[in-house]
């Protein structure tokens, strides 16, 4: 009788492999959680290990137990996650895109650190075949050769090729003001252009409001001593701590929040109107300064 209960109460081995395999997938799905949080937040990547540890400090469930290098908790499986994600992720945003009975392209261009030159490629489109409401998700970050109309035109050409997406569904095509995108003959608009006939080319309108108003400002000698005098104050400010302290003291008096004093960038267009209402707001405090 004992012989026979003790055998009800062993589990058969392949019951023990299932266990273990439920177990594993706990842990690799607890520490992939780890490492999303480490993307989305837009973290260090070393910092993923650290996260781990903190978990398992902490007692988190289904956390590894140590830092073997089969545990997943090292850098290394961490960008093996990442990879994996993005991989699912990318299919199904392909599946929806090509799946919408139309699309529409935002692109512009960029250049980083390291001075590459690359196209921020956005598309605009339908959920649920077209029936849905409207989605704009950013797609990828393309890198170009130069900043030629070729160039671009051969990058996203090759995206477009690469999500089975027609040409002849893209209604609509966004872009700024540069020669290389607008050109009437050899801009990347034209080229497209030639191939979808009833597309849709939009100048930005915010760009175009932007540049309007920049050649206004030369009519009225005016605007331009706004400009200069927003450029003077913040170089009168400069890196004197002295004057910064002064500042924020009338500030405080004022019963002003402390604020920075902005810098007008000429390239970045949106900074003029933030410049302004930062000036409008500390002026009190300026003036008695």
């Amino acid at each position: 009788m004992l012989e026979s209960e003790s055998r009800k109460s062993c589990l058969p081995i392949t019951k023990h492999v299932e266990l273990m395999l439920d177990i594993e997938k706990s842990r690799i799905i607890s520490v992939m959680e780890t490492m999303y949080f480490v993307a989305i937040k837009d973290l260090l990547l070393e910092l993923y290990k650290d996260l781990c540890d903190l978990h398992r400090y902490k007692g988190t469930p289904n956390m590894p137990l140590t830092n073997e290098y089969s545990s997943y908790t090292n850098i290394t499986y961490g960008k093996e996650f990442l990879l994996a994600a993005k991989m699912v992720y990318w299919k199904i945003l392909k599946g929806e895109i090509c799946s919408s009975s139309f699309y529409s392209i935002l692109v512009d261009e960029s250049t980083d650190k390291t001075m590459e030159q690359h196209l921020i490629v956005y598309i605009t489109y339908l959920k649920d075949g077209g029936r849905g409401v409207r989605a704009t998700k950013f797609i990828r970050l393309l890198k170009i050769k130069d900043s030629t109309a070729q160039s671009m035109y051969e990058s996203l050409s090759g995206l477009l090729t690469e999500m089975d997406l027609s040409k002849h569904k893209m209604v609509g095509f966004g872009l700024d003001g540069a020669s290389s995108m607008r050109g009437i003959h050899e801009g990347l608009a034209a080229k497209l252009l030639h191939e979808v006939p009833h597309l849709l080319c939009i100048h930005c309108v915010a760009h175009r409001e932007a540049l309007a108003i920049t050649d206004a400002t030369n009519y009225f000698p005016e605007f331009n001593y706004i400009d200069k005098l927003a450029n003077k104050v913040y170089s009168w400010l400069g890196k004197s701590a002295k004057r910064h302290g002064e500042l924020k003291s009338l500030m405080e008096l004022f019963q002003i929040d402390k604020l920075q004093v902005l810098q007008i960038h000429q390239i970045r267009w949106l900074s003029r109107g933030q410049v302004m209402n930062r000036l409008v707001k500390i002026m009190p405090a300026l003036l008695q300064e």
